[in-house]
């Protein structure tokens, strides 16, 4: 309505209008950044792990690995008492780490050295949890609700895409994330008790 009533309609109309020829670049723009993207991701996952198994004792169990990302540990429950929001980690067999502090502010650099092994005091992508998990006789599963693809999000996502199931509720970057409730409900469609199973639960 400003810019009708003020006689501004000319000038909106120049300020918002984008030639076909533009919109095209910005679409072939967009196609070779998600393509050097992928090929990133691709890249990554090429080289093969170097893990030797010495001793396996897996178990026939359920194992879910909760990945907190951006969450503080004193707004869960077992964390901190005076809340109560977690009652199901409460009772649950569990292993809790209390004094773990995060190597980065932001996803890559904190999941990196997290989940990967080191060479030359650098994570080594090859060496990750999931491709240990995988030659340890899991079955992996990889749910995360953090962006598959992007400048941000490639290495991670690379990881978790060498899992033997993988799911992203993104279908993009982060900033296209969901509700982290919405994993349970892929978990539930997914989970089975009676096998070697190991499910790691991305939030945001």
């Amino acid at each position: 309505n400003f810019y009708i009533n003020k006689g501004n309609y000319n000038h909106l109309y120049k300020t918002t209008y984008i030639s076909p020829f533009r919109k095209i670049a910005q679409i072939s723009g967009l196609y070779y950044l998600v393509e050097k993207d992928y090929k990133k991701q691709i890249q990554l996952q090429e080289k093969p792990s170097s893990w030797e198994i010495i001793e396996n004792k897996i178990e026939d169990k359920l194992t879910v690995f909760i990945i907190g990302e951006s969450v503080r540990k004193d707004f869960l429950q077992i964390y901190n008492p005076k809340l109560s929001n977690t009652p199901f980690l409460e009772k649950v067999n569990k292993i809790q780490f209390q004094n773990t502090i995060s190597y980065g502010a932001h996803t890559l650099e904190s999941l990196s050295y997290a989940f990967q092994a080191k060479e030359n005091g650098k994570p080594y992508f090859p060496n990750n949890i999931i491709t240990l998990a995988n030659k340890a006789g899991y079955i992996t599963n990889w749910i995360s609700n953090q962006g598959s693809i992007g400048e941000y999000d490639n290495h991670i996502a690379a990881m978790g895409n060498q899992a033997n199931y993988t799911k992203f509720l993104s279908k993009g970057s982060y900033l296209t994330a969901q509700k982290d409730n919405k994993l349970l409900d892929v978990f539930k469609e997914r989970v089975d008790s009676l096998n070697k199973s190991i499910y790691f639960l991305h939030t945001i």
